[in-house]
């Protein structure tokens, strides 16, 4: 087998093979964010780009753009991702054609395993957010630029200039690394220097409409409500470190996160120890390209979170993730053979069990698809659903996007929500222009909420959507019950009773309760 031929082999089997580890993933919940790109999207286009400009996201466009465009193809949240998942599939090949452009071919194969089984990776390219989309476009853009650099085509600067605008057009977070590779080209090549100028003028000139809305975006008081859940230090540094260069913990189970961990780490201190022992040689211009759309981002969010708005967390730093693979892949190749023997192999193991460990049931976003089918199996038109879910940006909750919008499940069963904003009230103040921030519209409190279920629960049926570890029965409290669910729990009818429930996978876990309420309703207290 010729060399050209084996190449092509080995891309399409870890290509073939990152897409195949990623379509499990594609079926999740609406999860997060994802709910305030599912409702952008419903509206039409002016709508959309109306919605993004305003309080509702501080994203730009471009992204949403793509997914109203595949939304277009039906109804199933799947669509919304499916940008994330070629942007995020295209991204693999790609990291070894760099590689090979820069650190080498070696380094580009450790690599492109790296991207294809990360579970940062794989979690950002089957979500329907602009994270992949821009990694995509950062990859493209460091290959343009060293294409332009060789054959000093005006075309190829154009194209560029062209990249660097719809990188900013995608996500803010590529702001660092941009600055920092046509830095790295100014500097290494005096004689291109007039034509790097004119991209990154022509690029700041294409994003110059979109410079408004950056900002009031930056003044927006919610851009900090990372920092207000968990304020800046050293310790959240370590964390979001690990996570970015292994893909996020917090939804690894601990036995294959642990051991992925472990075979990484010992492949990866193998490698610096013999790094240290043998005299680093001279950092050539193409591996200190590298090490900058490696570390960049990190260095930069870092400075930011320190005196400004946290702006460290894995989504925004991986945009930097291919160029961190092309690091470690060059430092373990470029060791001594012995080394690299030992090295390679714990690394890429170590990648590939923390990739399949990321496609378990728990390891997922929240799925409420199990929920709804036992609703739909156990219930009757008219049965009321309670439903206490994990706060989103957008005015619709993971729940509502399950039970599929306008249909006759959907039609059959009202949603009360506990403790969050009604979905009228939500839409109701976005509708009208006003801050749009969904936490401080009013919330729906337990005794309402009891006093109208009982009263639709006709046929003596409620449904009591939960999630996380809760505690659902008569006359037992739970620490671990939110308030507005011991609140509701208390004030149902006296002899109410759980006759059957199911569960759903995921980080925090979801559970549906089949509640039977007596027919005297005097007994109601509250």
């Amino acid at each position: 087998m010729s060399p050209a031929v084996a190449t092509y082999a080995f891309l399409t089997a870890i290509t073939v093979g990152g897409l195949l580890i990623r379509l499990p993933l594609m079926g999740d919940s609406l999860f997060g964010d994802e709910l305030s790109t599912y409702f952008v999207v419903r509206d039409d286009f002016r709508g959309m780009l109306v919605q993004v400009a305003g309080p509702q996201e501080w994203t730009p466009p471009l992204y949403f753009a793509i997914a109203w465009l595949f939304s277009k193809l039906g109804s199933d949240p799947w669509l919304l991702r499916l940008p994330s998942l070629l942007a995020g599939v295209a991204t693999i090949p790609l990291v070894y054609v760099l590689g090979s452009m820069t650190v080498g071919r070696r380094a580009g194969a450790v690599a492109t395993v790296l991207v294809a089984f990360s579970p940062a990776m794989m979690f950002y390219s089957t979500e329907a957010r602009a994270y992949a989309l821009l990694a995509f476009l950062v990859i493209c853009s460091t290959i343009v630029l060293l294409v332009a650099m060789q054959r000093e085509s005006l075309g190829w600067w154009v194209l560029y200039a062209l990249l660097l605008a719809a990188s900013m057009y995608t996500h803010y977070a590529s702001i660092f690394i941009l600055i920092g590779q046509t830095a790295w080209a100014f500097a290494v090549s005096p004689g291109s220097r007039r034509r790097i100028v004119f991209s990154a003028l022509l690029g700041a000139l294409l994003w110059l409409p979109w410079l408004g809305q950056y900002m009031a975006d930056a003044r927006n008081p919610y851009v900090d409500v990372i920092g207000a859940i968990g304020p800046f230090s050293f310790e959240v540094f370590v964390d979001e470190t690990v996570n970015w260069l292994v893909g996020d913990q917090a939804a690894v189970d601990p036995a294959p996160g642990t051991l992925a961990i472990t075979l990484m780490a010992s492949g990866v201190a193998i490698a610096l120890i013999d790094l240290t022992v043998r005299s680093p040689k001279r950092v050539s211009r193409s591996t200190a390209l590298i090490l900058v759309l490696a570390f960049t981002p990190l260095v930069c969010e870092t400075l930011v979170s320190i005196f400004g708005p946290r702006l460290l967390v894995p989504r925004n730093l991986i945009v930097s993730y291919p160029g961190l693979a092309l690091a470690i892949g060059s430092l373990l190749v470029t060791r001594t053979r012995w080394v690299a023997a030992i090295s390679v192999p714990l690394v890429l193991l170590g990648i590939v069990v923390s990739g399949v460990g990321a496609t378990n049931e728990k390891n997922r976003r929240t799925d409420y698809a199990p929920l709804v089918r036992f609703i739909e199996r156990n219930g009757e038109p008219g049965d009321p659903i309670v439903y206490l879910p994990f706060q989103s940006s957008g005015a619709w909750q993971a729940l509502e996007v399950e039970l599929e919008p306008g249909s006759p499940l959907y039609r059959a069963h009202p949603v009360l929500r506990l403790g969050v904003p009604t979905l009228e009230a939500s839409l109701r103040i976005r509708r009208v222009g006003g801050p749009g921030q969904f936490y401080i519209v009013p919330s729906t409190k337990a005794p309402e909420v009891a006093r109208t279920a009982v009263g639709a629960a006709t046929n003596r049926r409620i449904f009591l959507v939960t999630i996380g570890r809760t505690v659902v029965q008569p006359g037992v409290t739970s620490p671990v019950n939110p308030r507005e669910l011991e609140d509701f729990l208390e004030r149902l009818p006296e002899g109410w009773t759980v006759i059957g429930s199911a569960g759903g996978p995921g980080w925090f876990g979801t559970d549906v309760y089949e509640l039977r309420v007596p027919p005297d309703r005097a007994g109601r207290r509250g």
